[in-house]
C-alpha cells in the first residue's frame, strides 16, 4: 500500500494527489473521499471539477455535491401540493428565469412590474397549470419528466460542467426511482407527495434508491459515519478537518489495514486499503512506502 502525505488542509495538493493516482488506475476501482463536514465538501468541490475529477456523494452529502436533485424535489412538491417552499422553488431558478428582483417585483404588485417581467410571469404560471393537469393524468415518472422537459430546468450548469456525465446519469436514476417506488404503492403525484418530504427530509432514504456500483471511475464522497468496519476499498483519502471534534485521525493497523477515528475518539472503523491511501501529514510513521504530494500539483 502506498500512502501520500498531504500539507495540513492544503487540499489542492490532496486533490493533485487524488487525480494522479486516478489516472494511472484502472477504471474499475473502490475510490472513497472521506469528508466529516459539509463546508469541506462545499470547498473541495471546485477542485475536483478543476482536476475533472468525477464524483458521486454517498447518503450525508447527497445534496451538498449534487444540489440540482433538492431543487428537482422540491419543484415536483410543488406540482403535487401547496407546500410552500416548494412553490417558490418552483417560480425561480433552475425552472424559471425569475430571479430575486423579479419575485420582489411580483409582491410590490402588478402595476410595478415592467411587462417583460410580468409576461415571464404568465408563461411561468400557464406552464405550470399545464404541467398540473399533465399530472392528473398520468403517474408521479411522467409528471417528473416533462417538468424537467417543460422547464428550463436541464440547462442547469451541473449538466453541462466537469461532472456532467455523473449528474445525468444520477437525474435518469433519480426519475426511474421516481417511477418505481410510486408504481410500488400505486400512486398518484399528489399522495406521492408524502415520499417527496421524507426524501427531502433525509436523503439517506434517497440515496438508497440511487445505488450505484461501488466500482467506478468516480470518487465516493463519504461521511465518516457511512463507513464500516471490514470495508475494503481500492483508494482511500482523508481530508482534514481543522482542530474540531470532527476531526478524523488515521493510523495503521498493518499493512494493508487503516483505523479511523474521529478527534472524540467515540467512533472507530478499519478499512482494508488495497492500493493507495491519502491523508494529512498528522498521523503516524510506518514501514510501508510512504510519498509526499509534491508542491505546485495546481
Amino acid at each position: 500500500m502506498n500512502v501520500f502525505r498531504y500539507s495540513g488542509e492544503d487540499q489542492a495538493h490532496l486533490v493533485a494527489a487524488l487525480a494522479e493516482v486516478m489516472a494511472e488506475a484502472e477504471q474499475q476501482l473502490v475510490r472513497v473521499l472521506v469528508c466529516a463536514e459539509s463546508a469541506s465538501v462545499s470547498r473541495i468541490l471546485p477542485l475536483l471539477q478543476k482536476f475533472k475529477i468525477p464524483y458521486v456523494a454517498g447518503s450525508r452529502w447527497l445534496f451538498v455535491a449534487h444540489p440540482w436533485i433538492r431543487l428537482f424535489l422540491l419543484g415536483l412538491r410543488g406540482l403535487a401540493d401547496d407546500d410552500p417552499l416548494g412553490q417558490a422553488c418552483l417560480l425561480g431558478r433552475p425552472f424559471f428565469p425569475l430571479g430575486l428582483e423579479q419575485r420582489v417585483q411580483r409582491v410590490l404588485g402588478q402595476r410595478q412590474m415592467p411587462s417583460g417581467v410580468s409576461q415571464a410571469w404568465e408563461r411561468a404560471k400557464e406552464t405550470i397549470r399545464e404541467l398540473r393537469v399533465r399530472a392528473s393524468r398520468g403517474g408521479p415518472g411522467s409528471a417528473a419528466l416533462a417538468l424537467a422537459e417543460e422547464t428550463a430546468f436541464l440547462s442547469h450548469p451541473s449538466f453541462f460542467g466537469a461532472n456532467c456525465e455523473t449528474e445525468r446519469q444520477l437525474f435518469w436514476m433519480l426519475l426511474s426511482a421516481i417511477e418505481r417506488e410510486s408504481w410500488i404503492a400505486s400512486s398518484d403525484l399528489v399522495g406521492f407527495a408524502s415520499t417527496l418530504h421524507d426524501w427531502l427530509n433525509a436523503p439517506g432514504v434517497l440515496a438508497q434508491k440511487l445505488q450505484r456500483s461501488e466500482r467506478g471511475k468516480e470518487l465516493r464522497l463519504l461521511a465518516f459515519e457511512e463507513l464500516q468496519s471490514g470495508d475494503a476499498v481500492d483508494l482511500l483519502a482523508v481530508m482534514a478537518e481543522g482542530h474540531g471534534p470532527s476531526q478524523i485521525h488515521w493510523s495503521l493497523a498493518s499493512e494493508g489495514h487503516v483505523r479511523l477515528e474521529t478527534t472524540d475518539r467515540r467512533i472507530g472503523v478499519d478499512l482494508q486499503v488495497a492500493s493507495t491511501l491519502i491523508v494529512p501529514d498528522a498521523g503516524p510513521a510506518t514501514a510501508g512506502s510512504i510519498s509526499h504530494v509534491p508542491r505546485g500539483g495546481g
